[in-house]
């Protein structure tokens, strides 16, 4: 039993039957206000209402894997210049990355902010709409921190890779983590943390892995930013043969 505050007076709501002793439509108006208000609760504790927050795979594409890309200092970076206001800095490569990966991958672009501040940017940055967007309403709350849970995206954990700049220890499945440099803007315009890796992301699907996360863990050394990149590809200069990869000239 709870109560509810409309028109001025207060209800009792039962969570089984609905208002006590309301007309129909006040009672589905009042049904509906709970269910906004337990969303919203849920988000704040970490166990948000929606649990798949992709929509299933059609048929076709069932076994696809999935490549999520965390958005703020791994695809931008933004700063706060006094005469120009926040300027947004694109990775270098990325434009190119996304195009080329699109062709193997699902893509889901995973941003920490709301969607109120991120989707225009998400918009500009991706016109062709080749990925798929998700902000902070969508990312699970630990000490009040949002973390990506990947168990929510409706995707096997075994098709699914995460590029992301923050450490293996903030994240909930690491073993799918990929973790690249932080991209912090002007400084860093000769970047090639995407193309470095695109070796090793094709591999994955052109030798058919059935499960990334022994993959990701061949290639992951102390797991230190780039680790995985700079592992693989020193495999194929050295004349390795790793999957279908060997060989693959960086394309940026």
């Amino acid at each position: 039993m709870g109560i509810t505050a409309f028109g001025g007076a207060v209800w009792y709501y039962d969570k089984e039957y609905g208002p006590l002793d309301l007309p129909e439509p006040l009672a589905n108006l009042v049904r509906d206000m709970q269910d906004s208000v337990d969303d919203q609760m849920g988000a704040i504790s970490g166990h948000n209402a929606v649990d798949k927050l992709l929509p299933d795979h059609p048929p076709h594409l069932v076994g696809a894997k999935t490549l999520v890309l965390d958005l703020e200092d791994t695809l931008i970076h933004q700063t706060w210049h006094r005469k120009y206001g926040w300027r947004t800095l694109k990775r270098p490569g990325l434009d190119r990355f996304i195009d080329y990966m699109s062709q193997f991958y699902e893509i889901v672009i995973f941003g920490e902010a709301p969607g109120a501040t991120a989707e225009l940017l998400v918009q500009q940055m991706d016109p062709g709409q080749r990925c798929i967007p998700l902000y902070g309403e969508s990312c699970s709350r630990i000490d009040g921190k949002p973390v990506k849970d990947l168990e929510r995206l409706n995707r096997p954990l075994s098709n699914i890779i995460l590029i992301d700049d923050k450490a293996l220890n903030e994240q909930l499945q690491p073993e799918n983590v990929i973790n690249v440099r932080a991209f912090l803007g002007e400084d860093q315009l000769d970047d090639t943390g995407l193309s470095e890796l695109i070796p090793f992301l094709e591999d994955i699907v052109r030798s058919g892995t059935r499960d990334v996360r022994p993959c990701i863990k061949q290639f992951r050394g102390d797991g230190s930013p780039g680790s995985v990149a700079d592992a693989f590809n020193t495999k194929v200069r050295g004349g390795h043969t790793i999957g279908y990869t060997s060989g693959i000239p960086t394309l940026f």
